[in-house]
């Protein structure tokens, strides 16, 4: 199984949400708070965490937090096999969805590293554990449901979209016992336990003000304006690859899920309440995972990997004859050893012939292809700042923040999540629709003061966002001198 994980330790590809998250745990451990000199519009946990271990690790902080992340999945899938074992569903010393979780979780699908949906996936599966103790194990002692509802508080603070998590705790309680107020009171008194204990923290250090304005106010702007430029619905090919490469479990769960329902009442009462819990993840998890947001990214699936698993042994075991389970088992397992040939192809050039090919067959692929394309331009981009401004600091105007890792330069600007940057600078031509937003936007006196202040000395402009910003702001262009590097513009800091 170790071999699963040789993707995570290279260094190849960075996901740009892995090296958003680094550069912002970066900043912040180099005196620029979030959100009132580090702008972002996710919840602050995650960076939190990220910081925790920049402080002490600094660049190494990346290797420390993917193997913590290997980690992490191990924990996770033995905790699952463990639950599974528990109430009867397989016999002791299987480890039969331990080995299916590792090999799909580790599979570089989108993302592999430390992610909220990795963490919240494992946070769940506590929850459940806790659920089970209390509704199952007929432990409803108030400790239980208020421990549920500060892991779901923590998780909400991770990710929003783990607002689901408690709908799901929710139902799971309805649909298994009479509700009681006390119970329910307790839960959601941990649930607000945590998130006053978050908002006090970010309220004492003094920028509770841009965390509304940025992680709050702008997600509303971002739901009622879901046709913008840098926020689109999913389109249909992203379901289509989405089916492409989970499309075997899913498959297979959703067999498992109604051949178990077509027996529910033949199994005893244990077995059942925990089929339930499981049910209910699986059909209100998935669909809370296709309203999660403005895209459908593969790592998404984390969040709805259990009880697929659990549906699909299930399945293997009652269901599927003992000669055809190694057969079913590579099945559902094909596209992840098909994602793995192409990491090993293309990220360390195996077999770079064989490119061409493969790219024609696979989105996925491509993807990888036009990263290798990205990472020659930077090449150039590097020789060319390690003659004009060594170990400067710059700022990219694009939404690449996997960028500044390949370059090896540390972000100087507040703008660094562009996304949020650009959209708050509605006065951009760029933003066609001109949206009037919620939030405070970004005026362009307050852009030229960032720029003075923090002087970013190279700007890498790929999509003429910055040539925009000088266009309306004349006085940047007295600062910066263009040139032009492989096909992107490059605008040099001229004053000391």
């Amino acid at each position: 199984m170790f071999i699963l994980h040789i993707p995570y330790f290279c260094f190849i590809f960075y996901p740009s949400e892995e090296a958003l998250y680094y550069l912002l745990a970066e900043r912040v451990c180099s005196s620029h708070p979030l959100y009132t000199q580090t702008w972002d519009y996710h919840p602050p946990l995650m960076t939190w965490i990220y910081s925790l271990f920049y402080y002490p690790f600094a660049q190494d902080s990346l290797v420390t937090l993917r193997i913590i992340s290997a980690i992490w999945i191990y924990i996770s899938a033995f905790l699952l096999n463990q639950l599974i074992i528990n109430y009867k569903f397989l016999p002791d010393g299987s480890f039969l969805p331990a080995f299916l979780y590792i090999s799909l979780a580790s599979t570089p699908w989108y993302e592999f590293y430390f992610s909220p949906d990795l963490v919240c996936s494992f946070l769940i599966m506590i929850i459940i554990l806790v659920l089970c103790k209390a509704l199952i194990d007929d432990a409803k002692v108030w400790q239980n449901f208020f421990i549920i509802g500060l892991l779901l508080g923590t998780c909400f603070f991770l990710k929003y979209h783990a607002l689901s998590y408690l709908i799901i705790v929710l139902a799971a309680y309805i649909l298994i016992t009479p509700p009681r107020i006390d119970e329910v009171t307790t839960l959601f008194l941990g649930f607000f336990v945590t998130l006053l204990a978050f908002l006090l923290i970010i309220y004492f250090s003094g920028s509770f003000a841009q965390f509304w304005d940025q992680a709050v106010v702008f997600n509303l702007d971002l739901l009622i304006s879901i046709n913008t430029r840098e926020f689109k619905l999913k389109e249909p090919a992203s379901f289509l690859h989405f089916f492409y490469l989970w499309g075997a479990i899913i498959a297979m769960a959703i067999l498992g899920f109604f051949s178990y329902r077509t027996r529910f009442y033949k199994t005893i009462i244990r077995q059942r309440k925990f089929e339930t819990i499981m049910g209910v993840w699986l059909i209100l998890g998935t669909i809370a995972l296709f309203f999660s947001g403005f895209e459908l990214r593969m790592n998404y699936f984390l969040q709805v990997l259990p009880p697929y698993i659990f549906y699909s042994v299930y399945l293997l075991r009652n269901k599927i004859p003992p000669r055809y389970r190694m057969m079913s088992i590579l099945f559902m397992l094909l596209p992840s050893f098909y994602v793995y040939f192409l990491f090993f192809v293309h990220g360390l050039d195996l077999l770079p012939q064989s490119a061409p090919r493969l790219i024609k067959e696979n989105s996925w692929a491509n993807s990888i292809q036009k990263q290798v394309e990205i990472n020659e331009n930077l090449k150039k981009i590097e020789s060319f700042l390690i003659k004009q401004c060594p170990n400067a600091g710059i700022f990219i105007a694009s939404y690449h923040p996997e960028w500044y890792l390949y370059l090896k330069r540390p972000a100087h600007s507040k703008y660094l999540n562009t996304r949020i940057a650009f959209s708050k600078m509605n006065w951009l031509p760029q933003n066609h629709t001109q949206l009037d937003l919620l939030s405070q936007p970004e005026s362009e006196r307050a852009v030229y003061q960032s720029f003075e202040i923090e002087k970013p000395h190279c700007i890498i402009d790929n999509k003429g966002y910055f040539a925009a910003i000088k266009d309306k702001i004349p006085l940047l262009l007295q600062n910066y001198q263009k040139h032009r590097v492989g096909n992107w513009d490059i605008y040099l800091w001229k004053k000391d």
